[in-house]
């Protein structure tokens, strides 16, 4: 586009998406007309049907509420998190969450004073007191796909399939015995499924991404009214607070969050701020990219509708499949260089970015493409020989060669002209990243380890590189799992990780019977964190294995997308409304 301020505009995505959204500043200058503009144009959607009233983010002309169909449904899977000081460990899983108060070795309380919970506690004929629970209420309705602590340790933020965002206010530590309070101060409804959630590295934004591809925002300060849980229309502001950064509410009580970006209709994966820069926020996606926003220095002017984040520092091309998981590398060693992130993806590779100007530092395989759809020959042959980067390098030469991707294998890739059908290759699930510039990752279909990966920076070029150093086994009983989730911890100097073991539980009927289920489990691996006995039986939150084969679709086969034959083309193409009788489309 030729101006960064249109990229965050939500009334020019309609007309974006009709251009490959990862070429998008590598693209010549063409003009969009905005809506409110007085020489201005409306493009209208494609679809759209007459008297039918779109639903959630209809208007923005996305994808719609069923994208991607049943192939889409992830199944849930167990995530943690751990506060900076190491004395909290969040676990959810499916739609439960319960917070560890390690230092008491006791399960923390989990409140609320948002208007909205109360309106909700009082519509289902609940007293005040009940709200206050030992990880037995189920703050979300539906899977909890995102849990993250702020890096001042003051706030954490939930999101979920059931498009509801919390923002969690962290109590102070007593002497008296009991365990911390988390209290949820803000609570916001989102237009599509939550995927990804981070706080900006001051911890005042805390930001939430959808699968509809937009980042939409909530200022973690609060209004006295806010703070007393007072209604009516006397509200009184917090002394000493820039109280700018407050946003409406809905009827229903809830917060009205503000958009910020978005990513032309492409789902989010993951997101995270950058350490060492205030400013700076990465966000993954699906279509092979990593997005470096820069938030303006002042939250107010992030949080204020009109403006939101209008400002790309840099795009991070590369991955010849989805981004799947990101890390943010620390500052004592990214040094000299500025921000560093980590990325996996679902080419099977891991990757060391600079955030300044999107350039890869260094890259490792961790596991060989299983085949290069579109990429290959058109009997779609297996990919045994070509295995590692040197597969992947070959496999889009071999998309040149046949008018695939356009330019030469270099700049393939980096200029974001990577083949539209991605490398198909186990998912590097997660990656988490030491103060030392030790690298862990979980890589899909290696049970029972995680990879070993080493930063390095040159003493002569003072350049950072990426280095596989192996493979690290799990404790003992996790021989047969692959971490959905992995963690640093700078107070315990601990990597932490959650596994989904299978377990035979026990349903609770008229008759007892014995049923298939998963059970999340806590692991350490170094440094001085330790999962109790007694930890480990408070978050090991058990999930009952569905028979509809929906409910344990994979990250992997829920992120990557399908090929068709042209036979299934001309099948599917049918079936849209352009191409029916009396479709715009049909000549």
């Amino acid at each position: 586009l030729h101006s960064p301020a249109h990229v965050s505009c939500p009334h020019v995505r309609t007309a974006a998406r009709a251009r490959s959204s990862v070429s998008l500043i590598n693209s010549p200058p063409f003009r969009l007309f905005h809506p409110h503009h007085p020489r201005s144009i409306t493009m209208p959607r494609r679809n759209r049907k007459k008297g039918v009233t779109p639903g959630p983010g209809g208007e923005k002309g996305g994808p719609g509420e069923n994208w991607g169909g049943e192939h889409m449904r992830q199944a849930p899977t167990p995530l943690v998190a751990v506060s900076p000081d190491g004395t909290l460990v969040a676990v959810a899983f499916g739609t439960e969450l319960r917070v560890y108060d390690v230092s008491l070795d006791e399960l923390a309380v989990l409140d609320s004073r948002c208007p909205a919970d109360a309106l909700d506690a009082a519509a289902a004929g609940l007293e005040k007191e009940t709200t206050a629970t030992v990880g037995t209420k189920q703050w979300h309705t539906d899977a909890i796909r995102a849990v993250r602590f702020c890096s001042t340790g003051q706030n954490m933020c939930t999101a979920g399939d059931d498009k509801k965002a919390r923002v969690w206010r962290v109590g102070r530590a007593t002497h008296d015995g009991k365990p911390r309070v988390l209290t949820c101060i803000k609570r916001a409804s989102l237009q599509k499924k939550a995927c990804a959630t981070t706080f900006s590295a001051d911890g005042k934004i805390c930001a939430f991404a959808d699968k509809f591809g937009d980042v939409h925002g909530l200022g973690t300060t609060e209004t006295e009214e806010e703070v007393r849980g007072i209604e009516g229309e006397d509200r009184k502001e917090v002394p000493g607070t820039d109280n700018s950064t407050q946003q409406s509410v809905t009827e229903n009580r809830e917060n009205k969050p503000t958009y910020l970006f978005g990513h032309c209709c492409s789902i989010i994966t993951d997101a995270v701020a950058p350490a060492g820069v205030a400013n700076l926020m990465a966000t993954a996606d699906r279509d092979f990219k990593i997005r470096i926003a820069k938030l303006p220095s002042n939250a107010n002017v992030a949080l204020t509708e009109a403006i939101g984040v209008p400002e790309v520092q840099s795009f991070c091309h590369g991955h010849a499949a989805f981004v799947a998981c990101l890390g943010v590398v620390p500052e004592q060693v990214s040094g000299d260089c500025g921000p560093l992130i980590v990325s996996g993806g679902g080419d099977g590779t891991a990757r060391l970015w600079r955030c300044e100007d999107g350039t890869e530092m260094g890259s490792a395989v961790l596991a060989a493409p299983r085949e290069t759809k579109g990429i290959n020959d058109e009997e779609g042959e297996e990919d045994g020989e070509d295995s590692g980067a040197q597969g992947i390098a070959e496999g889009v030469a071999k998309g040149i060669a046949k008018g695939i991707v356009k330019g030469s294998a270099p700049d393939a890739v980096t200029t974001g002209e990577a083949p539209r059908e991605a490398v198909d290759a186990p998912v590097v699930l997660s990656v988490s990243v030491g103060d030392d510039g030790t690298v862990f990752a979980a890589v899909e279909k290696r049970r029972g380890e995680v990879a070993e990966l080493q930063i390095a920076t040159d003493r002569v070029t003072n350049k950072p590189s990426l280095t596989h150093k192996g493979w690290l086994p799990l404790p003992q009983g996790l021989k047969g799992c692959v971490p959905s989730a992995l963690v640093y911890c700078s107070a315990s100097k601990s990597t932490w990780g959650v596994c989904a073991v299978k377990r035979r539980m026990s349903k609770q009927s008229d008759i007892d019977i014995n049923i298939d289920g998963v059970e999340a489990e806590l692991f350490t691996i170094g440094g001085a964190g330790v999962v109790s006995p007694k930890m480990k039986q408070s978050l090991a939150i058990q999930f009952e294995l569905e028979t509809n084969s929906a409910a344990v679709i994979t990250l992997g086969d829920a992120m990557r997308k399908r090929s068709y034959d042209e036979q299934q083309k001309k099948d599917r193409k049918k079936q849209r409304n352009d191409f029916k009788k009396g479709g715009a489309s049909v000549p």
